[in-house]
């Protein structure tokens, strides 16, 4: 399979004094699911940014489609999904304005647009909610559209920044159905995640981020071995005990 997209030691920092990555190397294969996990500050948001070319790496080089990132152009774009943590959204537009504003935008057919976006609507049961400001929704509903936003061209790649914050569990459980279903039609995702059990159940692969580089870097059924080396007994686990380095709770002594 080919590689949609690479980071060869890519190394980026907010300020001269403080790096957030270092010397950073992945690459992602078509119709995989790789997640990114780690620690709160692990880098993971500057990932999905760098790799979106919505910032520019210090050192290293990254390639998406087989082209550098620099050469961004509207075809890079029209192949990209961008979920950020936080819903980029048109607050005073309705849903269906909002969708078909972004469609419009990607040059959509009109009648083409509609199927979509009523398709879309129904994944997550948003059709009930039609004539509801965007402002109006509550903090699941808007990644819900997000999520559909990020659907609506049609992208190769998909780069997701915490898709199941705030999703109730019928909504996790719909998202999920719908990963495995994006990654058999021949779509590519990368996304981050807090929430454990997801990507467990719909992820190829995991890159655990530590230190401002990457730790380990596996498929999901070869973990076993690191499993049984940091003495963990799933996922969830291994990434607490390298997160804390084994370092126990502190004693609140005001309890």
């Amino acid at each position: 399979m080919d590689n949609i997209l690479t980071f060869n030691n890519v190394s980026f920092g907010y300020t001269k004094k403080e790096s957030v990555l270092e010397s950073v190397s992945f690459s992602l294969q078509e119709q995989a699911v790789t997640a990114l996990l780690g620690v709160n500050g692990a880098g993971k948001s500057t990932i999905t940014w760098l790799a979106a070319n919505m910032l520019a790496r210090e050192e290293g080089t990254i390639t998406l489609f087989g082209h550098p990132v620099e050469q961004w152009n509207d075809a890079m774009k029209r192949g990209v999904g961008l979920l950020s943590s936080i819903d980029p959204l048109f607050e005073f537009f309705t849903i269906d304005e909002h969708l078909e504003y972004v469609g419009r935008l990607y040059r959509l057919d009109r009648s083409v647009l509609k199927k979509r976006i009523d398709n879309l609507k129904s994944i997550f049961d948003l059709d009930e909610f039609n004539g509801r400001r965007v402002n109006t929704l509550s903090t699941g509903n808007r990644r819900k559209l997000g999520i559909i936003t990020t659907l609506v061209h049609s992208p190769r790649l998909l780069i997701w920044d915490e898709p199941f914050n705030g999703l109730d569990p019928v909504a996790t459980v719909r998202l999920k159905e719908l990963i495995t279903h994006l990654k058999e039609s021949g779509v590519t995702i990368l996304m981050t995640s807090q929430v454990i059990e997801p990507v467990e159940a719909v992820c190829d692969r995991v890159i655990l981020l530590n230190g401002k580089k990457i730790l380990f870097e596996e498929r999901i059924q070869d973990l076993e071995k690191l499993l049984k080396t940091h003495h963990a007994h799933n996922l969830e686990s291994l990434l607490y005990k390298i997160g804390t380095a084994g370092k126990p709770l502190a004693k609140m002594d005001w309890l």
